[in-house]
């Protein structure tokens, strides 16, 4: 769902992002968004359907 980004790389040249782990916001919104994906958290906008 989601991956953090560790390199960027642009015309050749790469750059570092960050210090290679998942920050604190990308661990909160991953725990929240599984949350509602797993019906362990509401879903305020009606988008998850039983299938």
């Amino acid at each position: 769902v989601i991956s953090p980004v560790g390199v960027l790389s642009y015309k050749e040249e790469e750059y570092q992002v960050g210090n290679g782990e998942t920050g604190p916001f990308a661990n909160r919104f991953y725990e929240h968004l599984t949350g509602i994906q797993y019906g362990k958290e509401a879903d305020p906008f009606g988008w998850v359907e039983s299938i």
